[in-house]
């Protein structure tokens, strides 16, 4: 096994978006709790399973339009 490392590249993107549903999981909770303040990040929360685009495509496409 070998550690991934993240490239480079993603230091270059100004805004960055993360996205936390509300299904259980303290690892997705932890990194929320990171994201929401460190610079250059928006986070949002949704009350909906793992698959935001499944159980809330409205609510999907609003955030993707804000951060557009």
């Amino acid at each position: 096994m070998e550690k991934v490392t993240a490239a480079e590249g993603r230091k270059k993107i100004a805004r960055k978006t993360y996205i936390r549903s509300s299904f259980d999981s303290p690892v997705f909770d932890q990194t929320l709790a990171k994201l929401k303040t460190t610079p250059g990040w928006k986070t949002y929360e949704v009350p909906s399973g793992h698959d935001v685009m499944i159980d809330m495509p409205d609510r999907l496409v609003e955030i993707r339009l804000e951060v557009a």
